[in-house]
């Protein structure tokens, strides 16, 4: 379940080429254990599927998407919000637990 995104990823090498070098070099430095034998079935069933193509066909496949704006004033602007709701809600159940414990 946490490598489960690099999973849906391998489902795509051509978008994600360097994924497959970066995981066949692991594989070259795994010794011959359950977790070799595990990594490599993974990786022969994706490329026995006929779909590992390593090498982009064009260079217009290897450009970068752009990155789309972010607005970090807003970000941070909502995390302070959040932080603050956090804070309060932290102080009032401090009181509570006062209040109780006097009672």
């Amino acid at each position: 379940p946490v490598f489960i995104h690099l999973r849906l990823q391998l489902l795509e090498p051509q978008e994600h080429a360097l994924l497959f070098k970066a995981l066949y070099g692991v594989l070259m430095l795994l010794p011959q254990s359950a977790a070799f034998e595990l990594l490599r079935t993974r990786l022969n069933s994706v490329s026995s599927l006929g779909v590992l193509t390593l090498l982009p066909k064009s260079s217009a496949a290897t450009k970068k998407p752009k990155k789309a704006a972010i607005d970090f004033a807003a970000l941070l602007e909502r995390f302070t919000a959040l932080q603050r709701q956090h804070e309060e809600a932290r102080d009032a159940r401090t009181l509570l637990e006062a209040k109780s414990v006097l009672a």
